[in-house]
């Protein structure tokens, strides 16, 4: 069984997302400061997790900010912005033809940090979602994913590898004691299916 990330791992929009919670703030370099600074502390956080942390700082320093709105708008600001630009975005090299080369052959699943409903939404526009077993976004937590799927198929953790780029997917294959591939450079997929079928 595999079970992959998304963004960075299928899809190349890290940078989308991160430059997002940019764009959605006041472009001043003060704001840019409080936002960078909460990307360093918690890279992989949920949009939800981190722009009301955002917000509170950006409060704290008397930053003014859109009258009459909430860090639940620019929650949804930024859900729509990345929505868009995801979308359209390049996917990682080989991303598509390894999903093929893996499907009826093993069980592939998706676990990310994404909302869950925006997640399916992007998986089925790329055409993946019938090449997939299941997908999961947030609020499920990627290790208790991988627990859930190790009960479900009755299998052993040795039997499922976790595929992604950040330090929220080895953690999650590290608690959940799975195999963990790295996603490290733009051919990895590439690499990864000659692994797997030669």
């Amino acid at each position: 069984m595999i079970v992959f990330d998304f963004d960075g791992t299928l899809v190349q929009s890290v940078d989308i997302k991160a430059q997002a919670f940019f764009d959605v703030f006041p472009g001043s370099v003060e704001y840019k400061k409080i936002i960078g600074g909460v990307l360093t502390e918690d890279p992989d956080g949920s949009r939800t997790r981190v722009i009301p942390i955002m917000w509170q700082r950006m409060v704290e320093a008397g930053l003014p900010l859109p009258a009459g709105q909430s860090p639940q708008d620019r929650i949804d600001a930024y859900g729509e912005e990345v929505f868009r630009r995801v979308a359209v975005c390049p996917e990682m090299a080989g991303a598509t033809d390894l999903l093929h080369a893996l499907h009826n052959q093993t069980a592939v699943y998706v676990a990310s940090n994404t909302l869950d409903a925006p997640l399916k939404a992007l998986l089925q526009e790329r055409g993946w979602t019938d090449l997939l077993s299941g997908a999961f976004g947030f609020p499920h937590r990627k290790a208790d994913v991988l627990l859930s799927l190790l009960l479900s198929h009755e299998t052993t953790p040795d039997r499922i590898m976790m595929v992604g780029d950040g330090p929220s997917d080895a953690d999650a294959a590290r608690r959940a004691g799975t195999e963990f591939f790295p996603v490290r450079g733009a051919d990895a997929l590439i690499e990864l299916n000659k692994a797997l079928f030669t």
